[in-house]
């Protein structure tokens, strides 16, 4: 687990730990999915992966509508 701060300019900067984990390089993009008063983040290494990614999250939403 990492804590980081965020900047006045609400930036935060991703520990190495993490950065080497998930392989991540500049212009890679980070989607923050909120989850209650939390926030999942997935990283994505080019735009059609964060499509990928942004289309699952929309899908399990409406799925998790239609349960309801």
């Amino acid at each position: 687990m990492w804590v980081v701060t965020i900047s006045s300019s609400y930036q935060i900067t991703i520990p190495k730990e993490i950065r080497e984990r998930f392989d991540l390089k500049p212009e890679d993009k980070a989607l923050f999915i909120p989850r209650g008063k939390t926030a999942e983040v997935l990283f994505a290494h080019t735009e059609e992966e964060l499509e990928d990614k942004r289309r699952q999250y929309v899908y399990d939403q409406k799925s998790m509508n239609d349960a309801a």
